[in-house]
């Protein structure tokens, strides 16, 4: 029973280890790819979307609860992101400046209908 135990413990630690070791070589791929990006490499930039264009989509829907929406916010973050990428500093992870760029074309999009809305209003 005791081997079983340390068996699984050693295990762990070992699985631990790796996915750690897993998380910093990816992070170091994903800064890799964002300086390619910087330097104009559209591959890289593919190659960023593709990386984070379902977790992109995910939040944009939770925000909106349409597909559609979801998938214009998506593509538009994208756009914003590669028109700015030169300003985008490893200070803060990528994921969470792609999400603050999807809120605010959210935020925009919402004040934009509002006023939309009073226009209509205003015209009826």
């Amino acid at each position: 029973m005791y081997l079983t135990n340390e068996y699984y413990f050693v295990s762990f630690l070992i699985s631990g280890f790796v996915g750690a070791w897993s998380i910093l070589t990816a992070s170091k791929d994903v800064r890799n790819l964002i300086e390619q990006c910087q330097r104009g490499d559209s591959a890289a930039a593919e190659a960023l979307v593709g990386l984070y264009w379902d977790r992109v989509f995910a939040y944009a829907y939770r925000l909106t609860y349409n597909k559609v929406d979801a998938e214009d916010i998506a593509q538009e973050t994208f756009l914003r992101a590669f028109r700015s990428i030169s300003r985008y500093t490893p200070d803060a992870p990528f994921k969470s400046w792609l999400l603050r760029i999807a809120t605010n074309i959210f935020l925009d999009e919402k004040k934009s209908a509002k006023s939309r809305d009073i226009v209509c209003a205003e015209v009826s």
